[in-house]
């Protein structure tokens, strides 16, 4: 990661160092404050995503099992049809 901070830092990279003014380029508490919000930002994004991954995982398995019962409520209807018509 320092090695992103350090390339980062040059006001312009296509100049070669030295022929600039040093004063143009990033401080290094700046640089290190920026990875530091770079990283935290990243993190919460993870995080965000982890949660929406568990919240559909939730999702989908709340509709499997509505399902189930519907399936299940189905085939005790249809039973229930079949004793109905056999006793008459």
């Amino acid at each position: 990661m320092a090695l992103q901070v350090e390339g980062a830092r040059r006001a312009d990279v296509t100049q070669d160092e030295g022929s600039y003014s040093t004063f143009l380029d990033q401080d290094d508490w700046y640089a290190e404050q920026l990875t530091r919000e770079r990283v935290k930002l990243l993190a919460e994004d993870e995080a965000k995503k982890a949660g929406i991954a568990q919240d559909l995982a939730r999702k989908e398995a709340g509709e499997k099992e509505r399902a189930e019962e519907a399936r299940r409520a189905a085939v005790a209807r249809y039973e229930q049809t079949l004793v109905c018509h056999s006793n008459k």
